[in-house]
Parts: structure tokens; C-alpha cells; sequence
């Protein structure tokens, strides 16, 4: 009986698993972009900083 248990846990965990990669797959490449912009921001700012 605990190997029985012991599949269905895993079976759940690599569910689990598949989703967590997409979320966390879906959210870095926003995280990217927000740093990106915030770069460019920053970068922006800098240029307008320097040329005032």
C-alpha cells in the first residue's frame, strides 16, 4: 500500500511541477521585460540627467 500511495504523490507532485514551470516560465519572462524597461528607464534618466 505505501508504494501505491507513494506514485499517486509523485504523479501529483510532477502535475504540480508541470504547472509551477509554466507559471514560473510565463512570470520570469515578465520579470525580464519589467527589468529591461526599468533599464531603459534608468538609462533614460541618466541621458536626461547628464544633458540638463
Amino acid at each position: 500500500m505505501p508504494d501505491h500511495q507513494q506514485g499517486d504523490g509523485g504523479r501529483k507532485k510532477r502535475q504540480w511541477w508541470a504547472s509551477a514551470k509554466q507559471w514560473f516560465g510565463a512570470s520570469g519572462r515578465f520579470v525580464v521585460a519589467v527589468a529591461r524597461f526599468f533599464r531603459d528607464l534608468i538609462d533614460i534618466a541618466g541621458f536626461i540627467d547628464r544633458h540638463l
